[in-house]
């Protein structure tokens, strides 16, 4: 690992940029699925749920990757772990493009998983290690900038380039540029020469056992659907549910994520000035009450449901911050790294592949909205399960260290 000498966070930027940048793209994958599904639904001819079965095999793949990833990285050196993980997601989503049937589609899905599930992992390992541990949060917090604005371009693209192109064409665009920069990566790319340790079994049963390991696990599942789960709906839910164009709905979707660029900055601030616990009853209880409401809204409302399209993720994207902080203090520091690894993969599978799954369902029985808001009701429920985190953390202080600040 390298050993820092004293220099400026200015020096860093670039590669904190390059590898927020294979983040971007990375995300992007993942999420793309989402403002394309009305037009694979229609020209595959499937159903709503037959669609966001997709979600369930790319969340698999990412959740056995995931729990897999510590092994690779004690194999192979991390920066090819990197290059690795972006030139396989952009031959997938290639592959991806020239699918013609939904059994390819969802084995593509499952292996978009597999190569993406790699990235987070080796990029925390290797940008902690890039920068001085005083400059860990600033470099974080840029990294961290690219899910929201994957959320906002993913639509935004699809908008774009789905009135002229095949959304074949669409898939395969961000799959060109993930090869180019993981290539790019490998060749310039600066950090990463270092390899990561075997995961050990005993920390994983020991976490296992842990009350607060699985609360944390539910509550970051509800983050997920709050975020992830429902995005992976939402276009299809307006197009079907409202009848509104396929463009207009992938805009509106654009523009509601727009403001969580910045507001995702409120949930580390508030739980620094109010605690980690009240911030995630704050954001559970408000996101999980207007995706209830998002769901019982007329077809005959337009506009109401706009207003709350808009307003579904503001918070949402404020959970995260807040949940990695009370997830530092659920194992001591030798094991952090396990507990997101398992936490993380269980909460995505259920969160980013079944929640979604089940809105399908729903939307195929003709009852989308109902899907939208028992989604809702879940997410909200974590307003009551958060104080129980009290409780059980209660029992870990005589054997846990308490974290140390990042910030």
């Amino acid at each position: 690992m390298t050993k820092h000498t004293p220099s400026s966070f200015a020096s860093h930027l670039p590669w904190i940029l390059f590898l927020t940048s294979l983040f971007l793209i990375n995300f992007l994958a993942r999420v793309l699925f989402s403002p394309l599904l009305p037009a694979i639904e229609k020209e595959l001819k499937i159903g709503h749920s037959a669609a966001a079965s997709l979600f369930i095999y790319l969340s698999s793949g990412y959740f056995i990757a995931l729990l897999g990833s510590g092994f690779l990285s004690a194999w192979l050196p991390h920066r090819l772990v990197l290059a690795g993980s972006a030139i396989g997601t952009g031959i997938v989503l290639l592959l991806g493009a020239t699918s013609q049937t939904l059994d390819s589609l969802r084995l593509i899905a499952l292996m978009l998983g597999l190569t993406c599930g790699l990235y987070l992992p080796s990029a925390i390992a290797v940008l902690t290690d890039m920068v001085e541990d005083r400059h860990w949060g600033k470099a974080l917090a840029i990294h961290e900038l690219a899910p929201n604005l994957a959320f906002t371009l993913a639509p935004l693209i699809a908008a774009v380039m789905l009135p002229h192109f095949s959304w074949r064409i669409v898939l395969a665009t961000p799959g060109i540029f993930s090869i180019f920069f993981g290539l790019s990566f490998l060749i310039f790319g600066s950090g990463g020469h270092f390899r990561g340790q075997v995961p050990q079994l005993e920390n994983c049963r020991a976490l296992v056992t842990s009350p607060a390991f699985w609360i944390m696990v539910f509550l970051f599942t509800l983050g997920i659907a709050s975020t992830m789960g429902l995005f992976n709906m939402l276009p299809s839910y307006l197009v079907s549910h409202f009848g509104i164009a396929h463009d207009t709905a992938n805009t509106l979707v654009s523009l509601s994520r727009g403001l969580t660029v910045f507001t995702v900055f409120f949930g580390g601030w508030a739980t620094d000035r109010v605690g980690a616990s009240r911030t995630l009853i704050l954001v559970l209880g408000i996101t999980g009450t207007i995706t209830m409401a998002l769901g019982m809204v007329p077809r005959s409302t337009l506009t109401l449901a706009k207003i709350l399209v808009f307003l579904q993720p503001v918070l949402a994207v404020s959970f995260f911050p807040a949940g990695f902080a009370i997830l530092a203090r659920v194992a001591p520091a030798n094991s952090r790294n396990i507990v997101v690894a398992m936490t993380i993969s269980v909460a995505f599978l259920i969160g980013g592949g079944v929640v979604p799954y089940a809105i399908g369902l729903c939307g195929d029985a003709g009852h989308f909205g109902f899907g939208i808001s028992m989604v809702g009701l879940f997410i909200a429920s974590g307003a009551i399960v958060t104080p129980f985190l009290n409780l059980t953390q209660n029992m870990n202080k005589q054997s846990q260290s308490p974290p140390k600040s990042t910030t």
